[in-house]
């Protein structure tokens, strides 16, 4: 028998366990091996000493002490197992068959075969038994390494494809900390070391100059400088228009090319170049200072002079790229299971060519992601702007019932004072509803950390310049791509009005219990960014989340690279708090008097205005009162 392990009450149980054993053993042929059998003998979680127990057989079966062990399923252990012990045993089996294969003459990739099948399975075995940190297996893969250093496995020739590894033209970076720190060479074992970068030093990777990074500035410098010695050069040679026509965009062009996607260039630095490039030419009489910009550009076959423009390169190489990306993962999705979209091809489509008149952000047809756009009046009629006693404005608010304003925790927790309706601005006008605060509350957990939502209470109103929004039954992150922002005064700057905007982003990852969402924009020349809180987060007309932060540093002109781009807010996903919430709507509508329109339905509109009972009188009204009052005053004091 083997790997066998009896649990007993009492010395009778455990008898009449082991002949059951050998009941069921003998008739199968199989011997009772009591020669590795062991007794241990467990008294109030302690090991207590005992006899050993006589099989009616010569032999008896050992008695094990406090600090003897047993090999049970190769792991030593007693009635516990030492885990310290066992790694350390573990460790000493595993760096001697790595020892042992690597002094083998086996060949690199035998011992690659022999790593993977002999010497891992040992500390795989272990996996889910002990407790490895990942400290402890860090430590393993570099003493590995160490242990290959030392016997030479990473030789600077390799045996099998002939290549000599070039150690004159490699260096060592040592980072701690973020930091580059100076060390010393790596050595060898022969007369040539690898030299070590200090902070200051720079190598050549993928034909790019870089240490811990990539110095942009520099990158860029350099670039250009090379970009208009070969121009130079060409337009200094005695080749025909065409072919500097064809040397143009077959040899100055790839160098700049070759940056896009790796360095971040504008619109501005683009057209900096080529009106550059454009003074060169004039200089060498290859361009006349009055021609026609755009004919410079068009192809040959259109009556232009077909040279490349860099911004149009740009834009095509940087799309094209993030298609790739975009598409490998929808391939991977697609494996997975996810059911295809025959009308995903189409809706991928990216403009390359740009209209510098009509320049647009938008990059997929079904898409709602757009630039920063004004608001037009009842465009979104239960937005609310929540304003301060000194009538300056703090923060946006959704209308989610009648006298029900939905923010952020942050805002409820400021000086607020009352709310704007039917305002497309963050000051009072003539056209704006006023609505006085009777209380305000925020999420229960909140304490400056945690869901930071919070509601406004305000007077009731009637349904003629307001409506209300429905909130979301969205729980799953992946069935938000697309959604709009809103907010105001989103890209203003300091001391101007703040007006009603909105913005379409992709909500791409997650931030704790927030949701990160980006601009996603080929090319806009409108200030892109997010200086508003509270606002609401929308999509297929329902609300899905409320602005908790926004994004003050603001973008002239974006230019993608990849799937990464400017990212805007951060908002809280209305699943996380909807039981709260409706519970407050529930008791709100309890005493509603008026029953607003869920948008995207308009205010109710009528032949004769409403008057509210705190907002919107007349001069006439006021009067009469302050009229009859003093009457009332008088009466009661001549009486």
């Amino acid at each position: 028998m083997d790997d066998l392990k009896l649990f007993a009450s009492s010395r009778s149980h455990l008898m009449e366990l082991l002949n059951v054993t050998c009941d069921f053993s003998n008739p199968i042929g199989m011997e009772l091996g009591t020669d590795e059998c062991a007794i241990i003998h467990v008294e109030r979680g302690r090991v207590a000493n005992s006899e050993g127990i006589d099989l009616s057989m010569p032999i008896s079966i050992r008695t094990l002490s406090e600090a003897e062990t047993y090999r049970y399923l190769c792991m030593s252990q007693n009635i516990g197992v030492d885990e310290a012990c066992m790694k350390r045993s573990v460790c000493v089996v595993f760096y001697a068959r790595l020892t042992k294969v690597l002094n083998s003459l086996l060949s690199g990739v035998n011992k690659t075969h022999a790593y993977n099948s002999w010497i891992i399975p040992v500390l795989m075995y272990t996996f889910g038994i002990f407790r490895l940190t990942q400290i402890e297996l860090s430590a393993v893969d570099r003493k590995v390494h160490t242990i290959m250093t030392s016997l030479r496995m990473h030789h600077p020739r390799s045996n099998s494809i002939r290549m000599e590894l070039g150690t004159d033209k490699c260096a060592v970076l040592h980072v701690e900390r973020g930091r580059v720190a100076n060390s010393e060479g790596i050595d060898l074992s022969m007369p040539i070391n690898i030299k070590t970068l200090s902070e200051a030093e720079t190598y050549r990777y993928l034909v790019m100059s870089q240490n811990i990074g990539i110095d942009e500035t520099d990158m860029k410098q350099s670039v250009c400088d090379v970009l208009y010695a070969r121009l130079t050069k060409v337009l200094n040679s005695l080749s025909s228009g065409v072919n500097k026509t064809h040397a143009y965009n077959g040899l100055i062009m790839p160098v700049l090319m070759y940056t896009f996607g790796i360095l971040r260039c504008t619109q501005t630095e683009l057209n900096a170049l080529e009106s550059k490039a454009r003074t060169n030419m004039t200089s060498h009489r290859m361009h006349h200072p009055r021609s026609s910009v755009m004919r410079l550009y068009l192809p040959r076959k259109h009556g232009g002079r077909g040279f490349l423009r860099s911004l149009t390169m740009h834009n095509c190489e940087v799309c094209s790229l993030r298609e790739h990306v975009k598409k490998s993962v929808d391939e991977n999705r697609d494996d997975n299971g996810d059911p295809n979209d025959d009308g995903k091809d189409e809706s991928m489509d990216i403009p390359y060519e740009v209209d510098q008149n009509n320049v647009t952000c938008t990059r997929r047809q079904n898409s709602q992601m757009h630039e920063i756009h004004p608001a037009k009046i009842m465009q979104f009629p239960f937005i609310a702007a929540i304003m301060s006693q000194q009538h300056e404005y703090l923060c946006a608010g959704s209308v989610v019932s009648n006298g029900l304003v939905l923010t952020t925790a942050k805002c409820v927790l400021q000086p607020i004072n009352y709310v704007l309706l039917n305002t497309t601005f963050g000051k009072k006008d003539d056209t704006s509803v006023v609505l006085h605060i009777i209380k305000s509350e925020k999420f229960p957990t909140y304490s400056g950390v945690g869901k930071d939502v919070g509601l406004i209470y305000t007077e009731k109103h009637n349904n003629t310049f307001a409506t209300k929004i429905s909130l979301s039954n969205i729980t799953a992150a992946d069935q938000l791509v697309d959604v709009e922002a809103l907010g105001f005064g989103l890209n203003a700057d300091a001391g101007q009005v703040k007006e009603l905007q909105y913005v379409g982003l992709e909500r791409r990852s997650e931030a704790n219990e927030n949701y990160v969402a980006y601009i996603d924009c080929v090319e806009t020349k409108i200030k892109s960014c997010f200086k508003d809180t509270g606002g609401p987060v929308i999509y297929d007309n329902q609300i899905v989340g409320v602005v908790v932060k926004g994004q003050n540093d603001c973008t002239r002109e974006i230019t993608s690279r990849y799937a990464i781009n400017k990212m805007m807010i951060e908002f809280l996903p209305t699943f996380t708090f909807k039981a709260w919430l409706d519970e407050r709507i529930k008791k709100n509508e309890e005493q509603e008097t008026a029953t607003l329109m869920t948008y995207p339905s308009k205010p109710i509109l009528r032949q004769v205005t409403h008057v509210l009972t705190s907002i919107n009188r007349n001069i006439s009204h006021r009067c009469s009162l302050s009229i009859l009052s003093i009457y009332l005053l008088t009466f009661i004091t001549y009486f």
